[in-house]
């Protein structure tokens, strides 16, 4: 089964104080600005965005989640998660051991210059 847009009905959007027009997400996000704390989360499947127009008013427009709320989707994206951890951890130690070598060299060079 295909996820409906996540932003489904949400535009075309009004302001109603001074009757901007926002005919798409990109519209909405090149004529607002970013709040202080720019998306909410409601709970499972809705996030609620609000900015604020030119005017100043704020406008909030509601984001539906596509992810799969599943106990299937929630084993995934945990298994994906713990597994990114573990890639990252990986990706560290081998930086850790690179730098300790690249100040080994550094050293033998500046000692016989």
């Amino acid at each position: 089964m295909p996820f409906p847009s996540p932003i489904e009905g949400a535009f075309p959007k009004k302001c109603s104080s001074c009757g901007t027009e926002f005919e798409s997400m990109i519209g909405f996000y090149e004529k607002t600005q970013s709040l202080a704390k720019d998306g909410s989360i409601v709970g499972r499947g809705k996030i609620l965005l609000p900015r604020n127009c030119k005017c100043g008013t704020t406008l909030t427009i509601q984001i539906h989640e596509r992810r799969d709320l599943s106990e299937a989707g929630d084993y995934k994206r945990n298994w994906i998660g713990s597994e990114i951890k573990r890639i990252r951890e990986s990706i560290m130690t081998d930086y850790f051991i690179a730098k300790k070598l690249a100040i080994e060299n550094f050293e033998k060079i500046h000692k016989t210059l």
